[in-house]
């Protein structure tokens, strides 16, 4: 595409400036925040285990005592929906595009870049611990900001082949990982050496919780889900996000997640991945699911990125076919703003479902099923694309991306346009 952006204002010290972007990131960025909102859902409005069991809902119904019918046939039908199309496949993006970031942030600027990136980092790191504590644990940040300090800057140079298999290697120990400690905790529950509610998570527990106060809340946070997410899965997970990640700096060596290819280019290999992701996911889910059902919703929440990784590669392909053969332009605009975005969004997200969901707030929690729950996310998604085009009218960054870029560059930076 030979009208699109590249990154070329790199004479000074600071960010890149909206006119030397790279319209396919933005775009695919904004893809992936929207889409992540669909497993994250089940996490937002009903306990954690919801997003690996669909059960879930109906233990928090009768816990609550309350009169609510519970809907099994839609609840069932949007878990098998998001565990085979979205589980896995849009934190697949995200960690890709936090690699490509490597390369455009390193993208010939002078002085101390590797400073500035660590710096970058540890603010990011802090702003994932205030979110996972104070507003929801299911957060990321943490796991990207851990994981872009340890081998993604010094690996950035490499070529792309040996970018791909150090990748490569580190995804398959961290899949190993995570199916060994799925396997080591359901030997500890047959010994008795851990109960089902701590494999699982305490459904009655959690739904106390989150129906309570915000200290209820901030506390359950802080001492029982952050130290399974800050400490244990890390140890699993770092491994796949770090693999990830150096496979975007390949991609984006070879220009593929940046969108340089031909739409010609996009086109066949969105075929190629969709169909062969739809296959690889089903198959794998439907037989983990009969060789496994006990253990399988936990197990599947480790290993359907792995399952679905052509399906996310097509995923990529799609929206970028898209942004190169300029068709639904208007669809392509609405992501690019959100994906410009992406850090305000985010956040801004879990203030919003917070608000929506917990005792602080509207106090939901635990009692909206599906369908009525896919009003929600699209009302979210709304309200992201809305408030994103809104602000990039008269601001240059969202207002949590132009803070991350002050505390980095240690001085006020120009926010209006």
């Amino acid at each position: 595409m030979t009208d699109t952006p590249t990154l070329t204002d790199t004479n000074k010290p600071g960010p890149n400036r909206p006119a030397a972007r790279l319209i396919g990131p933005d775009v695919l960025r904004g893809f992936a925040l929207l889409g992540i909102l669909v497993p994250n859902i089940f996490t937002f409005a009903w306990p954690f285990t919801a997003m690996t069991d669909a059960s879930a809902i109906g233990d928090a119904l009768r816990f609550l005592d309350l009169d609510a019918i519970e809907n099994v046939a839609a609840n069932s039908f949007s878990h098998q929906f998001m565990s085979i199309a979205f589980l896995g496949k849009f934190m697949f993006i995200f960690a890709m595009l936090f690699g490509a970031g490597v390369v455009m942030f390193d993208n010939g600027k002078p002085g101390n870049n590797t400073g500035r990136w660590y710096l970058r980092l540890a603010w990011l790191l802090l702003f994932g611990v205030i979110h996972a504590i104070f507003i929801w644990y299911g957060d990321i940040l943490v796991w990207y900001a851990a994981a872009g300090m340890l081998l993604p800057w010094w690996c950035r140079k490499l070529e792309p082949i040996p970018l791909l298999l150090i990748a490569s290697l580190l995804y398959l120990i961290g899949m190993a990982l995570s199916v060994g400690l799925i396997g080591l905790s359901s030997v500890f529950v047959d010994v008795g050496l851990m109960t089902v509610e701590e494999a699982f998570g305490d459904v009655e527990r959690e739904v106390a919780a989150m129906t309570g106060t915000f200290l209820d809340g901030t506390i359950y946070r802080a001492i029982t889900a952050s130290i399974t997410w800050f400490f244990v899965l890390p140890l699993t997970f770092i491994w796949s996000i770090s693999g990830l990640m150096l496979a975007g700096i390949a991609l984006a060596k070879l220009g593929i997640i940046t969108g340089e290819r031909s739409p010609k280019f996009y086109s066949r290999m969105a075929i190629v991945g969709i169909t062969l992701g739809i296959i690889t996911t089903l198959a794998g889910y439907l037989a983990l699911h009969d060789l496994t059902p006990v253990w399988a919703g936990q197990l599947w929440a480790f290993v359907a990125q792995l399952f679905g990784i052509p399906l996310g590669l097509g995923y990529i392909a799609a929206v970028l076919w898209l942004v190169t053969s300029g068709k639904l332009a208007p669809v392509t605009t609405g992501l690019a703003a959100v994906g410009r975005m992406a850090f305000t969004n985010y956040l801004g997200t879990s203030i919003i479902c917070s608000l929506i969901f917990t005792g602080p707030g509207l106090g939901l929690y635990a009692t909206v099923q599906f369908p009525t729950l896919w009003l929600i996310v699209i009302g979210v998604w709304t309200v992201n694309i809305a408030f994103s085009l809104f602000w990039l009218r008269g601001f240059r960054f969202g207002p949590l991306e132009w803070l991350w870029r002050c505390l980095t560059y240690g001085k006020l930076l120009p926010i209006r346009r």
